[in-house]
């Protein structure tokens, strides 16, 4: 039974050297999001990303929620636009709970409310993003959350480049409600200069636990920020020497089967799997500041 995965790792880092070494792919959370925001209708912010997606050629995976109008028909009908442009639609859960607060029981009631609205749309994809990337406070509450995955036909969807996207999009807010006509152009140099310094970061620990490229997963959000920004983003990207990959080709990377249960709360899984292991610790605590220290220069100059 062992023989089976370990031949399966053999044959995957044999593939990895052939192929390009910095592989990821876009995973965005909380769509669709109707909210109104100081730019942009919750329709033309859905269509940018979509086009900018479309124009590249690239394929992501949208992790919904049915709050923000996800169970509206506006949202379900932005939703059928990704899953007919070829993206994938994953779980997201319907209000975003916090696992930690609410227990197994309440939070399977959750998914599966999410579930019946997704999955007859094109796209659909059993995988599920934790709210908050929390997956249970202690040993026996991941176990369950994870039997209860299976026992539903769920795979969990974890990120290894986690990104404070979220943060520098509430700056922009706050920047446009008070200057509508704000250029937003040192916004936007301020968020692909957080991008590249983490991805290079989070490339940088994967060759240094794995002694390889992984195929990483980014994670982004359906946002104002990245609807004005994808084009800028993508690019970046490409020059940078990432090659952009569907979310199945990520997933199947055997970094994603490792049981990291025992292990607790990281947002990036690269990091439990190094806490896991205790290494590289100084590193994994080195990223987790820089990006606390990204994230207090921007406050300070948007406030």
């Amino acid at each position: 039974m062992f023989f089976l995965p370990f031949v399966r790792v053999i044959v995957w880092c044999f593939f990895c050297t052939i192929m390009a070494g910095q592989s990821l792919s876009i995973t965005m959370d909380d769509g669709p999001n109707l909210d109104a925001t100081p730019k942009l209708s919750g329709d033309e912010r859905n269509r940018r990303l979509l086009e900018a997606f479309r124009e590249k050629h690239v394929r992501v995976v949208l992790f919904a929620n049915g709050i923000r109008g996800g169970d509206s028909p506006s949202g379900i009908r932005w939703l059928e636009a990704w899953g007919k442009a070829g993206h994938r639609i994953g779980n997201h859960t319907y209000s975003h709970p916090n696992l930690d607060e609410i227990g197994v029981a309440r939070f399977k009631e959750d998914l599966l409310r999410l579930d019946r609205l997704i999955r007859p749309l094109p796209g659909y994809w059993p995988m599920l993003r934790f709210p908050f990337l929390l997956e249970g406070k202690g040993v026996v509450e991941r176990q369950a959350v994870q039997v209860m995955l299976k026992e539903q036909g769920y795979g969990s969807a974890p990120v290894s480049i986690p990104t404070y996207d979220w943060f520098f999009n509430q700056r922009l807010h706050s920047l446009l409600k008070e200057k509508p006509d704000a250029d937003i152009a040192p916004v936007r140099a301020l968020y692909l200069q957080h991008l590249v310094g983490i991805l290079k970061g989070h490339r940088d620990l994967g060759r240094k636990l794995l002694g390889r490229d992984p195929v990483h997963t980014l994670l982004l959000h359906h946002n104002l920020l990245n609807a004005l920004v994808m084009p800028d983003l993508l690019r970046m990207l490409d020059s940078n020497g990432w090659k952009v990959v569907g979310p199945e080709e990520a997933y199947r990377d055997p970094i994603y089967d490792e049981d990291l249960t025992t292990v607790g709360y990281s947002e990036s899984h690269l990091g439990a799997m190094a806490r896991k292991r205790g290494v590289l610790l100084k590193e994994i605590r080195f990223l987790e500041a820089q990006l606390a220290v990204e994230k207090a220069n921007l406050k300070e100059y948007i406030h």
